[in-house]
């Protein structure tokens, strides 16, 4: 008799779980809290879906910090390279962008979906879980919302985070299942997501995008540097500079500690670099006003708004340009220090920071350290990486994995 495995999720991370778990002989059943399959890989890299990278699966674990030795078991089990393969044995064309970036060529999320589903599996929606039953030390069944139990002889945690609530459902459940099953949560905070600025004085270059800034972060007796692309919104920054630090600020601020960031327009030029080309451009434009020498590097409205901020007027010439005031433009352009106060929230969150606790879980198979049965995959444990393909490359490897174990063992 086939085992019965219950996938509980239908993202990357339950979608490969449950085909692993059905190539291996398994009866698989997944169950979605949301009305649809998929829903938040349908809009991952807005419908395009950016599902992994060409670094080994050993360098992309490295970009996963802590977690990097505990996700490198899965990401052998699915490495990159093989995950391009798989989905291109099932019709997932792949197109290489940036010479990084894997996406379909279709750049539609819908093909990688609809790829690893399988006629075999049942998927159910609207199935809200809310406990795992557990009979002596493993796993016998499911709990849903509408309080019907689901037999199984493994159960697959792989529901994702507590982005997107958009979306439908409710994670609160899940990690209340992981919980009463003996589970410690790491609190989830959200992660890549923008953040938000105390006393915001830049919302005029809101969708300005500055190509080689850098960040210097001050949090916890912490000093971090991150560089790169760097997005103005209207409360605050974003972009790839800011995300992949984002879930540790919010770990910061949801502890109570004050988070600074010091923001440099071009990482190469401080304040003294600055300060040599005003002088030089003294000498050689004195007739040119300071906004327009500025926007030879950066935009006129950013020109024009650093030179408010700095209380020089607007139409100020480079030879009429005061020592001070020199001071005080090039003291913002070679770091502007800001108070981050908030994150743009789960809504905008593409990830979440927080899960089951690591050191509960046996990285070799994914499966519980204290419950038999239970295995864990993707978001549902206290993962996160970087912007790139990363975390779905994760959750694709973690899902394959869990699924497996879950098919095959005893």
């Amino acid at each position: 008799m086939p085992r019965r495995v219950v996938v509980v999720g239908s993202g990357p991370a339950g979608l490969w779980a449950a085909r692993y778990a059905c190539e291996n002989g398994a009866e698989v059943t997944v169950l979605e809290a949301r009305r649809k399959v998929g829903s938040k890989l349908l809009i991952s890299g807005a419908g395009k879906c950016n599902y992994t990278n060409i670094l080994s699966a050993r360098d992309q674990a490295e970009r996963f910090g802590r977690a990097r030795r505990f996700i490198l078991k899965a990401m052998n089990f699915l490495p990159p390279e093989k995950l391009v393969w798989r989905l291109g044995q099932l019709g997932v064309v792949p197109e290489l962008v940036d010479d990084f970036y894997y996406f379909p060529a279709s750049s539609c999320a819908a093909d990688i979906m609809n790829a690893v589903m399988m006629p075999q599996i049942e998927y159910c929606t609207s199935a809200a879980v809310t406990g795992i039953k557990i009979t002596g030390d493993r796993v016998c069944a499911v709990k849903t919302l509408n309080e019907e139990e689901i037999p199984a002889d493994a159960v697959v945690l792989a529901c994702g985070g507590l982005s997107y609530p958009q979306l439908g459902g409710d994670m609160s459940l899940v990690y209340r299942a992981a919980e009463l099953a003996g589970h410690n949560i790491v609190p989830p905070v959200p992660g890549l997501v923008g953040l938000k600025i105390a006393d915001y004085s830049l919302s005029e270059l809101s969708g300005m995008v500055l190509e080689d800034a850098e960040l210097i972060w001050y949090f916890g007796g912490k000093k971090m540097r991150t560089g790169g692309i760097l997005l103005f919104t209207h409360n605050g920054i974003s972009g790839p500079a800011v995300l992949d630090i984002s879930a540790a600020v919010a770990r910061a601020l949801s502890a109570g500690k004050a988070v600074k960031v010091k923001i440099k327009f071009f990482k190469e030029l401080d304040a003294g670099s600055w300060d040599r080309i005003l002088l030089t451009g003294s000498v050689d434009n004195g007739k040119k006003s300071v906004a327009s020498c500025l926007a030879e590097r950066l935009t006129r409205r950013c020109a024009e708004l650093l030179l408010m901020l700095a209380g020089i007027p607007s139409d100020r010439t480079m030879s009429r340009l005061t020592a001070p005031e020199r001071r005080l433009l090039t003291g913002l352009l070679g770091g502007m220090e800001k108070t981050v106060c908030d994150t743009e929230g789960w809504r905008k969150a593409m990830v979440t920071s927080g899960g089951v606790e690591l050191k509960e879980v046996n990285p070799e198979t994914l499966e519980s350290r204290l419950v038999k049965g239970l295995f864990f995959a993707g978001e549902q444990l206290d993962v996160d990486g970087p912007c790139g393909g990363y975390n779905i490359q994760w959750a694709s490897a973690s899902g394959a994995l869990a699924g497996f174990c879950a098919a095959t063992s005893e």
